[in-house]
């Protein structure tokens, strides 16, 4: 297993360069943001969500032509625009000033990732208080139980329209909903007991994520697998980085950082915390909407 506490940034790329879909947009965002934190006894996690609208400092980080090459520092940037400054590590880098968190692993998933992984386990099953209709990813799910793979998985976790108020905040919701149900399936005795779909899971794996040197070994593979046996599923966390309207760019965030560092704080204690509240794409059966969460 992996020594200690320790954190790992799971970034999705929206780009379209070499993916099965291609709608004509270019360049490279880090759309998603999450930044999972392990307990130092692995029996508990964190999964912090970073809006993509979050304004925040970007560190100096190496361009293409690495150390000949830097980016300057700004005080200022839409967090999802790290990731075409200067890749992967750049988005740890911005993270990590914004957190305060060391983050030693990393790695990058893109469009055909989410594609062929759930299409390797057959599916991620979720549950909705009320149906999803958004035209502009062409997604059609029923309230209920629904089971989604392929290119419904990928417009689920990226659909804004379909879900709250249209907001990537409201998305989040639904990535944290698709992420739990995706580790409690990979965790599932009909999962690992199957050898074709461990296969086919470790192929789409490689195919698919772009991995920080410090994680791109078998040897770390199999013990961050040894890692994640002991973790409680229970006693996992799906929180989001608090934030508030930004004062002078509409649509955007500021991030709250009183909050946000007692967020960081709870997290890094390693203590077990419950959650008070829920997302805000959540809805109850009746279809009214649930109080804020806190953070």
């Amino acid at each position: 297993t992996i020594d200690g506490a320790f954190s790992i940034l799971l970034v999705g790329s929206d780009s379209r360069k070499g993916q099965k879909i291609d709608d004509g947009e270019t360049g490279e965002l880090n759309d998603v943001n999450l930044l999972l934190h392990v307990s130092e006894d692995h029996k508990s996690a964190t999964v912090i969500s970073f809006p993509r609208d979050l304004m925040v400092p970007i560190p100096s980080c190496p361009g293409p032509n690495g150390e000949e090459n830097y980016y300057p520092a700004m005080s200022e940037q839409q967090i999802n625009t790290a990731l075409s400054y200067g890749g992967l590590s750049c988005v740890a880098a911005t993270i990590t000033e914004l957190t305060g968190m060391e983050i030693p692993y990393a790695a990058m998933v893109d469009f055909d990732g989410v594609i062929d992984i759930t299409n390797a386990i057959g599916g991620v099953t979720v549950c909705l208080a009320q149906p999803i209709e958004d035209d502009m990813t062409g997604l059609y799910l029923p309230a209920g139980e629904v089971t989604v793979s392929g290119v419904d998985a990928l417009n689920f976790v990226r659909t804004r329209y379909g879900v709250g108020d249209g907001s990537d905040v409201s998305r989040i919701s639904n990535q944290q909903v698709f992420m739990s149900a995706l580790m409690r399936q990979m965790r599932s005795a009909e999962t690992l007991s199957n050898p074709m779909k461990v296969y086919s899971l470790a192929k789409a794996g490689f195919e698919n994520l772009t991995m920080s040197s410090s994680m791109a070994s078998i040897e770390f593979l199999q013990k961050l697998a040894g890692t994640a046996v002991n973790i409680d599923l229970n006693r996992v966390n799906f929180v989001q980085y608090p934030s508030g309207t930004h004062p002078y760019s509409p649509g955007r965030l500021s991030p709250d950082r009183y909050s946000g560092d007692q967020l960081i704080d709870i997290v890094m204690s390693g203590v077990p915390f419950e959650v008070a509240g829920v997302g805000r794409a959540a809805v109850t059966a009746d279809g009214s909407a649930p109080a804020e969460a806190p953070v």
